[in-house]
């Protein structure tokens, strides 16, 4: 590891992070991963970040480990699979506020409409159960700028009865 830390080769840092997996040094495996991954091109970088998301969540680190996914997810935004893993550590450390940025983010970098319509109106929802009526209003916004939605339509229709808003 200090000779790749020194010399910033991701051959080295392959090496290294096989060299700490033999030796069940998870952390500092997934810490050569990450570092791998900075020093790797763009396009190579999601699994090496998920991997080492793996990996934290095997020594207990949730907090890590949604670091290393954001990070997956930001290089690789299509990927379902990411995004799932993301989602389910987000909820089951109790950032729910986080989950619906990311949602809501990952919905403006997708180019599938029904997946980008899938986002938003999860965010909504989310937004919804955390009491957040005024961003849940915007997200189903979202969801309509993509056109027609009856679901959509239907909730704000009742959100701006709810708020006697008639206009």
């Amino acid at each position: 590891a200090e000779a790749a830390e020194a010399l910033g080769q991701p051959k080295l840092w392959e090496q290294a992070e096989k060299a700490y997996m033999e030796a069940d040094r998870l952390v500092e495996a997934a810490n050569a991963l990450e570092q791998r991954a900075l020093l790797t091109d763009a396009k190579l970088q999601a699994p090496l970040f998920a991997q080492a998301a793996e990996l934290l969540l095997k020594v207990g680190d949730p907090n890590g480990a949604i670091d290393k996914l954001e990070q997956a997810c930001q290089n690789e935004p299509t990927n379902d699979q990411y995004a799932q893993l993301l989602e389910e550590q987000y909820r089951a450390t109790g950032r729910e506020a986080d989950l619906v940025t990311f949602l809501l983010s990952r919905g403006d970098k997708l180019a599938d409409k029904g997946r980008r319509i899938a986002a938003r109106k999860a965010a909504a929802e989310l937004q919804r159960s955390l009491g957040d009526v005024e961003g849940a209003r915007e997200s189903l916004l979202l969801v309509l700028s993509d056109g027609d939605d009856a679901d959509a339509l239907l909730q704000l229709v009742d959100d701006a009865e709810s708020r006697s808003d008639f206009q």
